[in-house]
């Protein structure tokens, strides 16, 4: 029985359009490559990333602006002087395309938030978010009284493929008197699947039908829509 759930924020309760910026950068990192005459199949290059994106946690790269695609050249066993420069110049491009304004929250997650609330599950955010933008959203949206734990990378000092805003979660759900296995993550991308390796269930929301063969962790469940949760749930 699912007593507590914990979203990702990106692409997860709020668009960052269309395609999403995980998938924007990716495309963009792809296409420097191309442009440079490198060859790679799409099955190494996403073990890379998945490599990358946990490796990145690491403090030695906390401050670098071109960590990752520093990391997943090394991955990829790619050495071109100059290679990573140009990916970031795009990653900023990319960047400054996506950034500001309000994203509307998908209508379904609007719904099933008040509904989750209402069935006595406990509610929180896990994500690489800064904690006064989710904070403003959620209180624009009128949905930030249903959410009462935030673990946020900002405050931790690591992200989520480090494991430990994770591990910070199932501290406090314990003190609540919930066990892991009695929580749930909900996220869209590799790197939230990995709360499997501290006993949570995990719910991929993949509206889009994106590969999932190279995630270390499989998810438990995938689901395209948020109804498919309110099923999920009724079943669990």
């Amino acid at each position: 029985m699912i007593r507590s759930i914990a979203f990702d924020v990106f692409d997860t309760l709020y668009p960052t359009g269309k395609p999403k910026l995980f998938d924007a950068f990716r495309l963009a990192e792809q296409q420097v490559m191309r442009e440079e005459g490198i060859e790679f199949s799409m099955e190494e290059y996403w073990k890379a990333v998945e490599k990358t994106t946990r490796e990145i946690q690491s403090p030695e790269w906390k401050n670098d602006k071109l960590k990752f695609p520093i990391v997943l050249l090394k991955n990829m066993e790619i050495q071109k002087e100059g290679l990573a420069q140009k990916i970031g110049v795009q990653f900023g491009i990319v960047n400054k395309k996506y950034k500001g304004g309000q994203p509307e929250i998908f209508p379904d997650a609007r719904e099933i938030i008040p509904y989750l609330h209402q069935k006595k599950i406990l509610l929180s955010i896990i994500s690489d978010t800064d904690e006064d933008w989710i904070r403003g959203q959620l209180k624009k949206d009128g949905l930030l009284e249903f959410f009462s734990e935030f673990y946020l990378s900002f405050q931790i000092g690591l992200g989520k493929g480090s494991g430990v805003p994770f591990q910070h979660f199932i501290e406090g759900m314990k003190k609540k008197g919930i066990a892991p296995d009695e929580c749930a993550m909900i996220g869209d991308l590799s790197v939230d699947m990995e709360a499997k390796r501290f006993g949570m269930k995990t719910i991929l929301y993949n509206p889009g039908g994106n590969p999932t063969s190279h995630y270390s962790y499989p998810p438990d469940y995938v689901i395209k829509n948020y109804a498919e949760l309110k099923r999920l749930l009724k079943s669990d």
